[in-house]
């Protein structure tokens, strides 16, 4: 699931793993799964990582508000993630103009 939302950079609502002939049935089968929902983690298009809502024993399509909810997760995943980036920056150039050796 991860897989084919980072290839498509979409969501990936996969309401029956076994009907689906691109899944593993044996991966699906071994794991108890029928069903999931994957959405990856986007930076200006990029694939920086993904997110996966834990698969269902049962076939279902994850409801749009659930969708719409793991979106919003990996969006503000991405936020954070850029944020201790760009502070990690931050404090490198305040230490280098300071002369200070950043703390281990």
């Amino acid at each position: 699931m991860l897989g084919r939302a980072a290839f498509t950079r979409a969501v990936n609502n996969l309401p029956d793993m076994l009907a689906d002939p691109d899944y593993s049935r044996d991966f699906a089968m071994a794991g108890g799964w029928r069903s999931g929902l994957a959405v990856p983690m986007l930076r200006d298009g990029q694939l920086i990582g993904g997110h996966r809502r834990l698969p269902a024993p049962r076939p279902a399509r994850s409801p749009t508000s659930t969708s719409s909810c793991s979106k919003t997760f990996a969006d503000q995943a991405v936020i954070a993630i850029e944020n201790v980036r760009l502070f990690t920056e931050l404090q490198e150039k305040n230490h280098a103009l300071t002369g200070r050796s950043m703390p281990q």
